[in-house]
């Protein structure tokens, strides 16, 4: 709220970094001496950001744009909808990316944009995906075990159209055994 917020009258809530986990009812109440002078009721829906994409495009863009100037010491872990981690990002000696940690399944898979900490983007592009790849991540932000900031994504990946002048690809035998 704003300094001086009662004087002005202005009782205006501003909440930050807001999650799909903030949607709901919110109540604000203005008394004086226990008498109720007003009262307003606010419901609030967070949208979770969806991305659709087709099927063979080479890469996509998983946005997560917040406030620049998070702390040096910030980690950065996208996660998938099996806990598996897609992306790492740390300050380290041998650099911010940890592909070491990441799931075998994401491995030259994934990149963020350099100088992220400072500049507040955050987003995470998923190159060469699959129909697998369809789902919910989740990007959160760290220091130490606290919890700083949190974005979801789901995407869709959808099959490619097929032309009617060409004969449908046989699909690979791979994934029947």
């Amino acid at each position: 709220m704003e300094e001086g917020a009662l004087r002005s009258g202005n009782v205006s809530l501003t909440l930050m970094n807001p999650t799909e986990e903030d949607s709901g009812e919110y109540r604000c109440r203005v008394k004086k001496s226990g008498e109720l002078l007003r009262a307003k009721n606010i419901h609030l829906t967070v949208k979770v950001h969806q991305v659709e994409v087709e099927q063979g495009v080479e890469s996509v863009l998983l946005p997560f744009t917040t406030s620049p100037g998070l702390p040096e010491e910030a980690r950065v872990v996208w996660m998938d909808k099996e806990d598996r981690k897609v992306h790492v990002y740390k300050k380290g000696e041998n650099g911010s990316d940890h592909p070491k940690e990441q799931d075998q399944l994401y491995r030259n898979r994934t990149r963020m944009k350099e100088d992220l900490l400072r500049t507040g983007d955050l987003s995470l592009t998923l190159m060469r995906l699959t129909n697998e790849d369809s789902g919910v991540y989740f990007c959160r932000v760290l220091t130490d075990s606290r919890l700083m900031r949190r974005k979801t994504v789901y995407v869709t990946v959808k099959g490619r159209v097929q032309d009617q002048n060409q004969p449908l690809e046989p699909a690979p035998l791979t994934r029947l055994l």
